[in-house]
């Protein structure tokens, strides 16, 4: 049976998303989802930044889902980082079967300080993570010995192992393609939990993302405001 995995974007609240053009996806897991969603995984989106729920609130979202993994990122990888370790020992704490891995900019840089910091964190990704998290979790419901999972910073035992580094990806239309259509299906504002602020402001001004050479506004979007709040 495959695994089940939540996507945690950390309650890391960026004064952008209440006075800037509108509330900031987090399209970086929007693009981890799409392919492991694709490749077969059951996996749900929590925007924990959005919903502001206790930490009470979420772990029990967390035991309902059944999750196997857990996954974790935030754009403002540096400034969220706090929120992000002090999220991942509440979780740990009550379901510590759940295996953690952490993505993003500050801890691609800094796997080695970050694993020492908190060692209930399994897997660091570092860099892209589109590709590499899909061969990661493929690896881990066949074994525990990642060696072969390029791209990552993981734990075995008490040892911190560095896998080498994975190849950039030439082009990311592809991914955050499915990362868009996916999401339309699979979203915040969907399902049993949904919290009262989808229908507040911040969940009807959104700004649209897009896909390629970092281009916003008008130029190359795929994954719009609407395929986000949509059902």
């Amino acid at each position: 049976m495959a695994g089940r995995i939540v996507l945690i974007n950390p309650a890391r609240h960026f004064i952008a998303n209440a006075h800037g053009l509108g509330y900031l996806i987090p399209l970086g897991l929007v693009a981890i989802g799409g392919p492991l969603n694709d490749a077969g995984f059951t996996v749900r989106l929590i925007d924990h930044d959005l919903y502001g729920w206790s930490h009470r609130r979420l772990i029990q979202e967390i035991s309902d889902f059944k999750a196997d993994y857990l996954l974790l990122g935030h754009s403002g990888s540096t400034a969220a980082h706090k929120i992000v370790i002090k999220t991942i020992k509440a979780i740990h704490e009550k379901l510590p079967h759940i295996r953690v891995v952490y993505g993003g900019v500050y801890p691609s840089y800094a796997d080695r300080v970050v694993m020492a910091e908190c060692e209930e964190i399994d897997v660091i990704v570092r860099g892209e993570g589109e590709q590499t998290i899909v061969g990661l979790i493929r690896t881990w419901e066949q074994t525990n010995d990642l060696s072969y999972v390029d791209g990552i910073t993981w734990r075995n035992g008490q040892e911190v192992i560095v896998n080498r580094s994975r190849t950039p990806i030439k082009t990311s239309t592809s991914t955050v393609l499915v990362g868009s259509l996916w999401i339309g299906r699979v979203t915040p504002c969907s399902g049993s939990a949904t919290p009262p602020d989808c229908n507040s402001a911040a969940a009807v001004r959104s700004p649209a993302p897009t896909a390629g050479n970092g281009c916003s506004g008008k130029s190359g979007g795929i994954a719009t405001r609407r395929m986000y709040w949509s059902n």
